[in-house]
């Protein structure tokens, strides 16, 4: 992990990811935000979108999220939504929405 940082992504339901992430981008109230290590605290809630991770193995995981927030430190990245789904099982309802 010497570039990488820890990254979850939980939903109500269950963890669906918890790993060491090279970066990851999160649909933020403001605008998209690319997350790498080292970078500056920061909270934010979460409009729906896609959070896009490419993990320190890299493989590339995308989710689709709906409310909730992401809470930042240097080291670390946690993703809590009110609803995520991995965009192979998303359906064209949940776009809609």
């Amino acid at each position: 992990m010497a570039d990488g940082f820890k990254f979850e992504l939980v939903s109500p339901e269950k963890l669906l990811v918890s790993g060491d992430a090279e970066i990851v981008s999160v649909p933020g109230s403001e605008g998209d935000m690319g997350v790498m290590a080292n970078h500056a605290p920061v909270m934010t809630s979460l409009r729906p979108g896609m959070v896009i991770a490419k993990m320190s193995d890299g493989e590339e995981q995308s989710f689709f999220v709906r409310g909730g927030f992401a809470d930042i430190t240097p080291t670390t990245l946690t993703v809590l939504a009110e609803f995520a789904v991995t965009e192979a099982n998303m359906t064209d309802e949940m776009r809609a929405e």
